[in-house]
């Protein structure tokens, strides 16, 4: 019986070690597509997108994606301790995003001289609001890290949410308009596996917590889009404090 568990955990785990490498491989590639495609694009419109504030921001997001890849592989591959050294430069290098991250926003006017505050206001409200829900789930999953089931999931849906930004962009490298609905459907068939794996395996108040985090990216999508941006982001209010935070050079 206890070879059985001892079996039992040793298939767990190897599930998840492996599932976790190769989505974070998944991301990578997703972003380098991505970002290859809305580059040229925003180029083709004009924008200058050699400007300090995207170039930080680019390096600071593929350096996250790429420490994950090496992370998730330090795991599969059970070097703990090379694995603990490297989260405190991952602790670093998501501060730095978060600061080029508010930076980005503060630059839109910038950025988008031509949008009027209308536009703008949806565009700050928009990338803000993603901000808010996505990096909060890194900066916990870090916190957890003693807690291996949520500290792995946590990371998780906090990445891959970051790798969002080059899943919208993928439909442009073949020609074909960006869709966020693309980007939903795209999370929840990546996310599935974790889903089912976790109803089947985890304990049950967590497999409440792996359903909530499986809905979360089309949940904050759905108030993102169909309650903030008409209640708030087209606001008078709202657009007074776009229009206050955001400077042009």
């Amino acid at each position: 019986m206890p070879t059985t568990v001892v079996s039992n955990q040793d298939h767990h785990k190897r599930f998840e070690h492996y599932y976790f490498a190769a989505t974070a491989i998944l991301f990578l590639i997703f972003c380098i597509v991505g970002f290859s495609a809305g580059i040229r694009n925003k180029a083709s419109q004009g924008i200058n997108m050699a400007a300090s504030r995207y170039i930080l921001h680019g390096i600071f997001g593929f350096l996250w994606i790429l420490l994950y890849v090496i992370q998730t592989q330090l795991v599969f591959r059970k070097k703990i301790q090379w694995h603990t050294k490297a989260g405190k430069a991952a602790f670093a290098i998501l501060i730095l995003l978060t600061l080029s991250t508010l930076y980005l926003i503060i630059s839109a006017r910038t950025s988008h001289p031509e949008i009027p505050i209308e536009g703008l206001s949806f565009l700050v409200g928009i990338f803000g609001f993603s901000l808010l829900t996505v990096i909060p789930l890194l900066f916990i999953g870090i916190a957890m890290r003693k807690s291996p089931f949520h500290h792995k999931r946590l990371m998780f849906y906090g990445t891959l949410l970051l790798a969002n930004t080059g899943i919208d962009r993928i439909p442009l490298a073949f020609g074909i308009p960006d869709n966020p609905i693309f980007t939903i459907i795209v999370d929840l068939i990546i996310a599935l596996p974790l889903l089912i794996y976790d109803l089947r395996t985890a304990l049950k108040k967590d497999k409440r917590f792996s359903a909530l985090f499986y809905f979360y990216p089309l949940s904050m999508f759905i108030v993102n889009v169909f309650v903030f941006a008409p209640q708030i982001y087209a606001s008078k209010t709202w657009m007074k404090f776009v229009d206050w935070i955001s400077f042009s050079a």
